[in-house]
C-alpha cells in the first residue's frame, strides 16, 4: 500500500488521533458534527478577518471595516455608570489618532500597553473628534512583525475560550508548544470557524494545522482531465488555502475548488443512487394519447396557458418512455399546478392503472377533492378521499378497493403510506409540497410501488440550480404565469396604523368580497426571562415589541371593536377537521366575511372572491411564506391587496418586507433570498461532519452547479459504473459517503 493511500484512508479516522483533541475539546468537536479528520478537515471557516488591507488612520472611512497599525500611545480605563469596565487606548501612526475601546475585559491591561505596535481591525466610528473603534479584533506586532499566538487572538475575541481554560492560562499553555505561529501575520487573512463553549475558533484552527500533518498528501478522487479542464487546484493544496490563505487569489481559487466539489459529489451522489434504484426495475410504459384525454379537454373550463400545456407534454413525454419519470413540477400560487397533475392521473387510468395524490394537509386534499372529483367522476374515473378523519369504516371501505382496483385515483394526507394501504397496479405517485414531508414518510409511498412514475409538486420558488442542488437528476417543468388577469398588490403598514389595513377590508366587505386576517400564533405565547434566551434567535424584534398578534385574541377584538355587524370565524390547527371543512365550506360559499387564521391556510386554500388579506407581525416570518400566504388572495378575477403589518422591525426585516412591496414574482423573491445566504444543509444533503453544501450559495453559483451537472452526466454517459481506471479513486469516495451509516 502506497504513502498516499495510507494517508487517504486516514482521512476518515477518528479525530481523537489528532494532538491536542481530547477531552472538552473533544466532546466540542463532536457537537459540531466533526467526528472524522475529514470532517475536521472539512469544516470550512464561516468568515475571514482580513489584516492584510492597512489604512493610514487620517484615511480610514466612516463605517467600513478596515486595518490600522499603530502604536498605543495612551490608555485610560475606568468604571462606567452601570458598573461596567471600559478599557481604552489611544492609537497613533504619524498620520493621526485613533481610539478602541473594549468593555468588561480587565486582561487587557496586563496584554496592551503603552509603546506596543498593534495592528486593530474593526468597523470606524466618529466620537468625540476622533475616529473609533469598539471591540475591534487585534493582533500585537514586534520588531520581526511576528502574528498573535492562538491564546492572544482568545482573548482579543473576549468570550472565547480555549478549551475548559481562561485566555489567560491559555496563554501559558501557548509559549509551550514548539513555537508554532497561529495566529494571523500584519498582513495576513485569518479565518474564523463556528465553535462553542468546548472547542473554540483558534483551537479549531489549531486542530486543522495538527490534523494536515496526519494526512499531508491524499490521492485527490476528481480526475485529472477534469480537473485540468475546470482549472482546479488539487484537494489538497485548497484545503492549505482555505485553512491559511496568504492572498485572496488564493483564497478565491480553494474556494472554487472545494465549492465544485461539493456539487459534483452531490450530483454523482444522485446519479449513482439512482442507478441503483433502477436496477431490476421494470417501469411503466404509459400511452398519453388516447380517449380520456381528449375529453378532458372538452371538459375543462378554460385553456391551457401556454407553459400550462407545454408543462403536460414534458409529463407525457416522461410517461411514455420505459425508464421511471421523475419530474418536479414548480409554478408560483395560483400557476395551476393541479390541473396539470390532473392530466397524468387520467393518463394512468386510462392505461388501466392506478394513480395516487399526497398532500401535507387535510385541507389540501379536500381541495384536490373538491376541485378534481367532479372531473374525474365526468371521465367515469373512479376515486376516493383518504384521510384520517375517515370512519374505521369508511377506512376499510376505501382499503378494499384500492387493494381490489376497483378505485383508480386515491387523494390524501399521510393516511396514504399506512400499512393497510396496498395499491393493486401503482403506476403514479404525485406528492405535493414535497418539502412539507419527511423523506421516510415519501419512501414509504413509493415503496408501494417502487417503478412507479413519481411527479413532485411545490409552490415554493425554486431557481434551477437551486433545483439541481436540491434533487439531483430530477427533471424540472416550470409554469411561469398565472392564469386570468388579477394582480395583486403588496404595502408594508407600521401597526401604528393598522386601521388602514382594516379600511381595505371594509371596502372589499363592501363590494361583497371577503378577506383573511393572519396571525403568527393561535394564542400569544408567555413572555418570561426562560422564554427570551430560547425565542430571540429566531424571531426578529420578539421583545422589543408591545403585544404579540394571536389569532384568538385578534378575532375578539375584530368581532367587539372593528367589524361588530360582520360574520367573523377562526381557523387554526387546534379546530377539529370536520369542523374545519364546515368553515372552509362557509368561507368558499361567501357566508364568512373574515377568516382569522395563521398559518394553517398557507396552502391549499382556494377562494376566488377573498381579495384583501393583512398579515399581522409580518417580520415573524420568512420571505417564502409570506410569499405562498399572499398566493391566497387574488385567484379571480378581481384585484387583490395585502397588508403586511409590522411593529418597529429590524433592518432586515424590513427589507424583507420592502422586497414583497416591489416583486410578486416569487422566482425574483428566492433569488433575492437565497443571494444573501449560503444553502449549507439545504435539503437535508448533509454529511456526518460539516454541511456538505456550506460553500455554495445557489445563486452566485448558478454557473458553478451547472458545471458540475454537466461534468457528472458526461462522466457517468461514458462510464455508469464508475469503472475505468482513472475513475477508481472517484469510485472509492462515493462508495464510503452513500454507504455510510451515519449519512
Amino acid at each position: 500500500m502506497t504513502v498516499r493511500v495510507q494517508q487517504t484512508q486516514a482521512l476518515d479516522t477518528d479525530v481523537a488521533l489528532v494532538r491536542y483533541a481530547h477531552g472538552k475539546r473533544l466532546e466540542g468537536l463532536h457537537e459540531l458534527g466533526i467526528f472524522t479528520i475529514r470532517d475536521l478537515l472539512e469544516h470550512y471557516p464561516f468568515r475571514y478577518d482580513d489584516f492584510s488591507r492597512v489604512v493610514k488612520i487620517v484615511d480610514l472611512p466612516l463605517g467600513e471595516k478596515n486595518a490600522a497599525l499603530g502604536t498605543i500611545h495612551e490608555i485610560n480605563s475606568r468604571r462606567t455608570l452601570k458598573g461596567g469596565y471600559l478599557y481604552e487606548i489611544a492609537v497613533t501612526d504619524g498620520t493621526g489618532l485613533l481610539k478602541a475601546i473594549w468593555f468588561n475585559q480587565k486582561w487587557l491591561a496586563e496584554t496592551l500597553t503603552k509603546g506596543k505596535t498593534i495592528l486593530l481591525l474593526g468597523k470606524v466610528e466618529h466620537q468625540g473628534g476622533y475616529p473609533r473603534m469598539s471591540s475591534p479584533l487585534y493582533t500585537l506586532v514586534s520588531n520581526e512583525h511576528r502574528g498573535a499566538t492562538a491564546a492572544e487572538q482568545t482573548a482579543e475575541r473576549g468570550n472565547e475560550q480555549a478549551g475548559e481554560q481562561t485566555a489567560k492560562q491559555a496563554n501559558n499553555q501557548d509559549s509551550q508548544i514548539s513555537g508554532v505561529d497561529y495566529g494571523p501575520s500584519p498582513v495576513g487573512i485569518s479565518p474564523v470557524y463556528r465553535a462553542n463553549s468546548k472547542v473554540s475558533s483558534n483551537w479549531i484552527k489549531r486542530l486543522i494545522l495538527e490534523s494536515r500533518e496526519l494526512a499531508q498528501e491524499p490521492l485527490d478522487p476528481l480526475p485529472p482531465k477534469l480537473r485540468i479542464k475546470r482549472r482546479l487546484m488539487s484537494r489538497q493544496i485548497a484545503w492549505q488555502c482555505i485553512h491559511s490563505p496568504s492572498s485572496q487569489e488564493e483564497l478565491t481559487l480553494s474556494h472554487y475548488r472545494l465549492a465544485y466539489e461539493q456539487v459534483f459529489f452531490a450530483q454523482l451522489r444522485f446519479a449513482v443512487n439512482e442507478l441503483r434504484e433502477q436496477q431490476g426495475l421494470v417501469s411503466f410504459t404509459h400511452s398519453t394519447q388516447g380517449k380520456k384525454i381528449k375529453e378532458l379537454t372538452q371538459l375543462l373550463p378554460f385553456t391551457l396557458t401556454a407553459s400550462q400545456q407545454r408543462a403536460v407534454d414534458e409529463l407525457f413525454a416522461d410517461m411514455s418512455t420505459p425508464k421511471r419519470m421523475n419530474r418536479l413540477l414548480l409554478g408560483d400560487v395560483g400557476s395551476g399546478k393541479t390541473v396539470v397533475a390532473l392530466h397524468a392521473l387520467v393518463a394512468a387510468q386510462q392505461n388501466g392503472w392506478q394513480a395516487v395524490m399526497m398532500a401535507p394537509t387535510e385541507i389540501l386534499a379536500q381541495q384536490y377533492a373538491n376541485s378534481l372529483g367532479p372531473l374525474l367522476d365526468a371521465l367515469e374515473i373512479s376515486w376516493v378521499l383518504l384521510t384520517s378523519s375517515l370512519t374505521a369504516k369508511e377506512k376499510q371501505e376505501a382499503y378494499a378497493g384500492i387493494a381490489s382496483g376497483r378505485l383508480a385515483v386515491a387523494f390524501g394526507t399521510h393516511a396514504l403510506i399506512e400499512p393497510e394501504v396496498q395499491f393493486k397496479k401503482l403506476s403514479l405517485i404525485v406528492v405535493d409540497e414535497q418539502h412539507r414531508f419527511g423523506v421516510e414518510h415519501r419512501n414509504k409511498l413509493i415503496a408501494k410501488s417502487p417503478a412507479a412514475d413519481f411527479l413532485s409538486m411545490t409552490a415554493t420558488p425554486i431557481p434551477r440550480s437551486l433545483a439541481l442542488v436540491l434533487y439531483g437528476n430530477v427533471q424540472v417543468s416550470y409554469l411561469e404565469n398565472r392564469p386570468g388577469k388579477a394582480t395583486t398588490h403588496t404595502v408594508f403598514l407600521n401597526s401604528s396604523v393598522v386601521y388602514k389595513a382594516y379600511e381595505g377590508i371594509r371596502a372589499a366587505l363592501s363590494r361583497g368580497e371577503q378577506a383573511y386576517i393572519v396571525c403568527p400564533f393561535i394564542s400569544a405565547p408567555p413572555v418570561s426571562a426562560d422564554d427570551e434566551e430560547s425565542y430571540l434567535d429566531d424571531l426578529d424584534d420578539f421583545f422589543d415589541e408591545p403585544a404579540i398578534a394571536a389569532a384568538e385574541s385578534e378575532l375578539e377584538h375584530l368581532r367587539r371593536q372593528v367589524f361588530p355587524e360582520r360574520h367573523i370565524e377562526l381557523l387554526t390547527s387546534r379546530v377539529k377537521s370536520e369542523e374545519k371543512q364546515k368553515i372552509m365550506a362557509a368561507f368558499k360559499a361567501g357566508d364568512i366575511d373574515v377568516l382569522v387564521s395563521t398559518t394553517v391556510i398557507e396552502v391549499g386554500i382556494d377562494v376566488p372572491n377573498a381579495t384583501v388579506m393583512v398579515i399581522l407581525d409580518a417580520n415573524r416570518f420568512g420571505l417564502a411564506q409570506l410569499h405562498q400566504l399572499r398566493g391566497r388572495v387574488g385567484r379571480g378575477t378581481q384585484d387583490a391587496q395585502v397588508f403586511l403589518v409590522a411593529n418597529r422591525p429590524s433592518e432586515s426585516a424590513r427589507k424583507r418586507l420592502g422586497t414583497l412591496e416591489r416583486y410578486n414574482d416569487g422566482l425574483i423573491l428566492a433569488e433575492a433570498d437565497l443571494l444573501e445566504r449560503h444553502e449549507g444543509d439545504i435539503g437535508g444533503t448533509r454529511q456526518h461532519g460539516s454541511s456538505a453544501l456550506s460553500l455554495i450559495n445557489v445563486i452566485r453559483d448558478s454557473a458553478l452547479i451547472e458545471a458540475a451537472h454537466q461534468d457528472v452526466t458526461r462522466l457517468l454517459e461514458g462510464d455508469p459504473g464508475l469503472a475505468l481506471p482513472e475513475h477508481q479513486h472517484l469510485r472509492a469516495e462515493i462508495l464510503l459517503v452513500t454507504d455510510d451509516p451515519k449519512n
